[in-house]
Parts: structure tokens; C-alpha cells; sequence
């Protein structure tokens, strides 16, 4: 996909975005849920972006504007992911790794981690590691799991060197190198 096409597609999602937040202000209290959700169906099926079929799974997700509904969240997170989206191919891991609108299964989730992971999406690091330290999904690899966390922190993610610091201070995954980080 030329950068070009990305930046449409961005431009497309941020203005299917703004205007959706616009209709949802001005028209809330007027909406049921069903008729909000049948408007957001509608959305999402001519949306021809990724971001707009991930959204709704978000909504499906947390009950907003419709019920909330595992199946279709995950049903649009898989289409989502499957088209490239990064928040969606950590949502559907998340739906593999806790069973929520499809049978749990952690080899799937921790595939889909690891490729929102390699695209820099941080919190995919952070269960990626979580992965691969308590061996859920693939083999346990205590020492990738460390680089992942110093990959995190490196980038900046306060979480990821709170939890660094913690491997140092108890010795975990690491020798007692503690003047590294």
C-alpha cells in the first residue's frame, strides 16, 4: 500500500470518525440503542476501511450505541485484523486470550500479539511478553520476554520500564545486570 493510499484511507477514517462523534452529540437523546446500532450497521457495512469495521467492534464491545454483543465484536475485529489494523489485531488477541466471542485459544492470541507487536503497538508488547514469560501460546523464553520489556521501555513506555526495573529488582529473567536500564 503506497503512503499515499494510507494517508487517504487515515483521512477517510478520521472524517467517518467525526462525523459519526457529530450525528452521536447532536442526536443521542433522540436514539434508541436499536436505532443507533442500525445506523452503525449501516456505517460499517459501506465503510471500505478497516478503522470503521474496527470501531464498531468497539461498540459492540462496550455497549455503546447498541447492545453489547461478543460475537459481532469479534466477527469485526477478525475483519479488521485481517485488513491490517493494529488496535484490531490486538482487540481480537485479547478475544482469543479471555474466549469472549469465540473459544479461548492462546496460540492464536499470542500470533496476533506478536504481529500488533512487530508493527510497535506497545500494550501488544507488554502481553507479548507476558506471553512468552509464562509460556502461554508458545514455548516459555524468559529472556525474550526481557527484551521485549527493554524494546518497550526503550521506546518510551513508563509502564514497560516500571516493570523492567521490577525484573532487575527481583533478578527475574535477567543476570544482576542493574546498571543497564
Amino acid at each position: 500500500m503506497s503512503s499515499t493510499s494510507s494517508i487517504e484511507n487515515a483521512t477517510s477514517s478520521l472524517e467517518w470518525l467525526e462525523g459519526a462523534l457529530i450525528v452521536i452529540k447532536e442526536n443521542l437523546a433522540n436514539f434508541s440503542a436499536s436505532e443507533y446500532s442500525k445506523v452503525a450497521d449501516l456505517k460499517a457495512a459501506n465503510a471500505k476501511d478497516s478503522f470503521g469495521k474496527f470501531f464498531l467492534g468497539y461498540c459492540y464491545n462496550n455497549g455503546i450505541g447498541t447492545s453489547q454483543d461478543r460475537e459481532k465484536e469479534f466477527e469485526l475485529y477478525t475483519k479488521a485484523a485481517n485488513a491490517g489494523h493494529t488496535t484490531a489485531q490486538y482487540s481480537l488477541a485479547l478475544c482469543y486470550s479471555n474466549g469472549r466471542g469465540t473459544t479461548k485459544n492462546e496460540k492464536k492470541a499470542f500470533k496476533l500479539y506478536s504481529k500488533a507487536a512487530e508493527a510497535g503497538y506497545t500494550m501488544a508488547q507488554l502481553k507479548l511478553r507476558t506471553f512468552y514469560f509464562n509460556g502461554r501460546g508458545t514455548t516459555k523464553k524468559e529472556k525474550k520476554a526481557f527484551e521485549i520489556y527493554s524494546k518497550a521501555a526503550g521506546a518510551g513506555d513508563l509502564k514497560a520500564h516500571r516493570n523492567l526495573a521490577a525484573c532487575y529488582a527481583n533478578r527475574e529473567e535477567t543476570t544482576k545486570n542493574q546498571k543497564k536500564h
